[in-house]
């Protein structure tokens, strides 16, 4: 039912365009396809395809791609006018192709319908059957497709125009003048001497006028940005320093309840000769909705945050070892239960940095957000605490 109301915005969109006159001629194959309004530059437009360059024949093929699935039901003439733009596109950087066929090329297909040209084919192909130039031969047979692509578009175009001569009721004008002037390669006199401008229709066709947006995906798109970022950042091979992981880290933002956890406790043995890591800590804070708190407290009167979990990124990126990864391990301090020491460790030129952090039980599962990895110069410790149910 979504995408079904999608198309149907698109379609609107296409006669918005028509109606304006601000049409592509694409938009215009595709309302005189479905019968709307006939459309006179059809074959003026086919075989003008060849002449564009090649960055306005991609917007071609991109309007090709988008009208084909809103318009399955003349799949065969998207694909056939398919064949031709891609086949003027390839022309520059043909390869395969014996250089004495290019005068025989038109005498030979140019003028022939479809039924005519599938012929030529049998026969193209028994030559090579036969032993004939194999290079001559396939190559007529590469073009071949080209032209059997065009004569196939001109075959459904008549069978077009002669339903619209039969339910003259739909029939409309090509251009009137309320609409904007033809474009130069649609009008047959001036298609020689003014370069056609083809400006694609994909305006987002396939997306509502009017869009609800959901707030969970327009989130999960934000964080989807953040990732692709990171991505084409690392993707450069440029070693970051601990400055530039540190703004990067920073950049990121905090998810919602995270707040900044960066106080490191003091190392009373550390050695002098080595540098202490950079870092950039998050900690998750939250309510716990369990039997107890449901009873006790409600929306109005929450009951008091408590630490849900941790997101640790140490930075090293001037690792003197590379084959020594930094690891961490958890110190109990006896003197306070309820706190425990998280130590990382790693080689030169690196000192060990602790934090204190709660005392409780970590869900080690990845689908409850346990992350532990090396990557790129960053120690990557993220983890959530169990959550126990309230017992009487």
């Amino acid at each position: 039912m979504e995408d079904e109301f999608f198309v149907k915005q698109a379609k609107l969109r296409v006669q918005i365009r028509i109606k304006e006159g601000r049409a592509t001629p694409v938009d215009r194959l595709f309302s005189h396809l479905a019968g709307e309004e006939k459309w006179n530059g059809t074959t003026a437009f086919i075989e003008s395809i060849a002449k564009l360059p090649p960055d306005q024949i991609q917007s071609v093929l991109q309007d090709i791609t988008i009208f084909n699935e809103m318009d399955p039901s003349h799949s065969e003439f998207w694909a056939a006018l398919r064949v031709v733009a891609q086949d003027s596109l390839a022309e520059s950087n043909r390869d395969g192709v014996h250089k004495a066929i290019s005068a025989d090329v038109s005498n030979i297909f140019a003028g022939k319908n479809y039924d005519a040209l599938i012929k030529l084919e049998e026969q193209i192909t028994k030559k090579i059957e036969n032993g004939g130039d194999p290079e001559y031969w396939e190559g007529l047979l590469k073009r071949l497709v080209f032209y059997k692509a065009k004569a196939k578009l001109h075959e459904i175009n008549q069978r077009i125009e002669s339903d619209y001569g039969k339910s003259g009721s739909k029939t409309k004008p090509a251009e009137t003048k309320s609409e904007s002037k033809p474009s130069p390669a649609i009008s047959d006199e001036s298609e020689s001497k003014t370069p056609y401008i083809y400006k694609s229709s994909s305006e987002k066709p396939i997306e509502p006028i009017a869009k609800f947006v959901d707030p969970k995906r327009a989130k999960l798109e934000e964080e989807m940005k953040k990732i692709k970022k990171n991505l084409e950042a690392d993707a450069t091979g440029v070693q970051m320093n601990d400055d530039q992981m540190w703004k990067r880290e920073l950049e990121n933002g905090m998810a919602e309840g995270e707040e900044p956890f960066n106080t490191a406790q003091p190392l009373p043995d550390a050695d002098p000769s080595l540098k202490a890591p950079r870092f950039f800590n998050r900690v998750i804070m939250g309510c716990e909705w369990n039997k107890y708190n449901q009873t006790h407290y409600d929306q109005d009167n929450p009951p008091p945050k408590t630490i849900l979990g941790y997101r640790f990124n140490i930075f090293y990126p001037d690792l003197a070892d590379l084959r020594k990864t930094p690891h961490y391990r958890v110190e109990k301090l006896p003197e306070t239960p309820d706190f425990v020491i998280l130590r990382f460790v790693a080689s030169a030129p690196y000192s060990d940095v602790t934090f204190m952090i709660a005392n409780r039980e970590w869900e080690h599962s990845h689908k409850k957000g346990f992350r532990c990895a090396f990557e790129r110069g960053i120690m990557h410790l993220h983890f959530s605490f169990k959550k126990y149910r309230y017992r009487r």
